[in-house]
């Protein structure tokens, strides 16, 4: 289904959207949501972009500068981790380990961080 056949059905809907959910590859190329999508004055939806590298990809830029509160792909890759080392292991996750392994220390700035790093800064607006 398309970007464009998903807003024809969107604007027959009662109600406005709620949640975004994309798990489209950075590779497919940018993904921008028709603005009316997020222009609801009452209530902003949630916008997650599964992608976790970069941290800041177009549809959470676009969505951020809406004012709709955002997911990081790396928030929801560090919270399917949690839960499956839960379930491989029959033991609570080290979740502070597992964060720090994911999401660079709050100081870290793109003149201090190692290229060779892989983790990300921590963006979520939730």
């Amino acid at each position: 289904m398309s970007l464009e056949q998903l807003h024809s059905d969107a604007a027959r809907l009662d109600r406005p959207v709620e949640v975004i959910i994309s798990t489209l590859p950075l590779a497919a190329g940018p993904v921008q949501l028709p603005s009316s999508w997020l222009a609801a004055p009452d209530r902003k939806p949630i916008v997650l972009d599964v992608v976790y590298t970069p941290a800041w990809t177009p549809l959470l830029q676009q969505a951020a500068a809406a004012h709709c509160p955002i997911v990081q792909g790396a928030t929801m890759l560090l919270n399917q981790a949690i839960e499956q080392f839960h379930l491989w292991h029959h033991r609570a996750a080290p979740v502070a380990e597992m964060y720090d392994a994911v999401f660079l220390p709050a100081t870290a700035t793109d003149a201090t961080k190692d290229p060779a790093d892989r983790r990300v800064p921590k963006i979520d607006s939730l």
